[in-house]
């Protein structure tokens, strides 16, 4: 191999290397952004706390953790009753 074929071929590899930067930089953009839309959309999401429910027949919305405590009040209940 001649000196002018080994200095195309290492510009050949140079020029492979940079279009293989140029494809990284912008698949790291790509998720960089995604990334950004997944934490403002788990922002938005409602906590346990903030999840309201109002059970058939009950006057206000309870949170989950009330609502929780309202189904074991009446389970304990009816355990109690047999």
């Amino acid at each position: 191999m001649t000196m002018d074929e080994k200095i195309e071929e290492i510009f050949v590899c140079l020029k492979d290397n940079e279009e293989a930067h140029v494809i990284l930089n912008e698949l790291v953009v790509k998720i960089g952004k995604r990334l950004q839309q997944l934490e403002e959309a788990m922002q938005e999401m409602p906590t346990p706390d903030k999840t309201y429910y109002k059970p058939p027949g009950a006057a206000d919305y309870l949170t989950l953790a009330q609502n929780l405590n309202h189904i074991y009040e009446r389970l304990e209940k009816i355990e109690n009753a047999l």
